[in-house]
């Protein structure tokens, strides 16, 4: 089924417009109406067919007002205002009530349309003693008892899971908004601090490193407000960062970075891998007093990523690793956006910390765009 047709569907059954609310009823109770025809056809189809159906297609004309009158009195009284609400004493004993009186009310429709009909065709009558009519009556309106309540509770089930579903993709959506504009700072605080070293120390590299760090501003402006952002983005920021960092270590930094199978036609959740390199730069890298290093591995393959940072750190930065605002954060949207489509783990192995997340990516085609390039014909926004 194509989206616009099941859109019209849905329109059809749910929509509160007059002319959906009319049509979807008019259609139901026609259908209503050739189904008895058809059941009560089958006592004289044997006898005369053609007479039997246009006599059943009348009788089921005469009974369709007490049918219409039990239906619309159990979905727009007994079950929004009574069974819905709790009151189920209630609701229970006033659709005993009123599908006594339906059979009551059927019973003499019987002895006065009914039979006159019958007899006027030349078919037997129908049975006249009150027991069998009250029996009759209820088989009627205990199948219009069923089918419309069936309905209507269907609808209110889909319909309060639809709500259940918006609400819960808002919440999620307010969730990581709210994660985002806790990252987002975060990592702005210590790219700054970063900058304000080089330009107290009068570096050469000062102008670089704004150029470096609009771009990233840029990205996380533009393109992080978005579910899902190109890998190739993400990754080229991942890199423009190790960039920044590396400008700032100079020489004493040793950086060993390798990217493998990253296609243009790959998403991911944005700033997902950011806070991995980001801590161990914050928590192990800038705690080593000599030569300090960082190892960045990324590996694609069948729509599966690989992603693991090794780190040097001494034994009382581990737990601060470990407990880093970043690094909760991305716990937490992991779990929000890719639930049972991940691994995280973090460990420390003699003096190093591996950080390692496995996660399914979603292929989608983009056209592939990139960040801006530190060079002079750039334009700072």
């Amino acid at each position: 089924m194509n989206k616009k047709r099941r859109i019209m569907i849905e329109t059809l059954i749910f929509s509160n417009q007059r002319k959906y609310v009319l049509t979807r009823h008019g259609l139901f109770w026609l259908c209503w109406l050739l189904f008895f025809t058809y059941i009560y056809a089958q006592k004289f189809v044997i006898i005369d067919p053609v007479l039997a159906y246009v006599s059943s297609f009348w009788e089921a004309f005469i009974y369709m007002p007490i049918h219409i009158g039990m239906g619309y009195t159990l979905i727009y009284i007994i079950i929004p205002k009574y069974l819905l609400q709790s009151r189920y004493l209630q609701a229970v004993l006033l659709i005993v009530v009123s599908i006594l009186v339906a059979a009551i009310v059927s019973h003499f429709f019987t002895l006065w349309f009914v039979a006159p009909l019958r007899a006027s065709m030349g078919l037997p009558s129908p049975i006249s003693s009150m027991f069998y009519g009250l029996m009759a009556g209820l088989r009627g309106t205990n199948t219009t008892t069923g089918f419309t309540g069936t309905i209507k509770l269907l609808k209110f089930w889909y319909q309060k899971k639809v709500e259940n579903e918006t609400l819960k993709r808002e919440k999620l959506a307010a969730e990581l908004n709210i994660l985002k504009g806790q990252l987002h700072p975060h990592f702005l605080f210590n790219t700054l601090n970063n900058l304000y070293g080089h330009i107290v120390s009068g570096s050469e590299h000062s102008g670089d490193i704004v150029l470096r760090l609009s771009g990233l501003l840029r990205y996380m402006l533009y393109e992080c407000s978005a579910e899902k952002v190109s890998l190739q983005k993400e990754v080229q920021m991942l890199e423009t960062y190790v960039e920044l960092e590396k400008l700032r270590y100079g020489d004493r930094l040793d950086v060993s970075i390798r990217m493998q199978g990253v296609q243009d036609t790959h998403q991911i959740a944005p700033l997902i891998l950011l806070p991995f390199v980001e801590n161990a730069f914050k928590h192990g890298t800038s705690q080593m007093l000599d030569q300090a290093w960082i190892s960045i591995s990324l590996d694609v393959s069948d729509h599966f990523l690989t992603f693991k940072v090794i780190n040097p750190v001494s034994t009382e930065s581990t737990n601060k690793i470990e407990s880093g605002i970043g690094l909760a954060n991305v716990r937490k949207r992991l779990e929000m956006l890719y639930p049972n489509r991940h691994q995280i783990k973090v460990s420390d192995q003699e003096e190093t910390f591996v950080a390692y997340l496995k996660l399914t990516l979603d292929e989608v085609p983009v056209v592939p765009t990139h960040l801006p390039k530190s060079d002079s014909s750039y334009e700072l926004a």
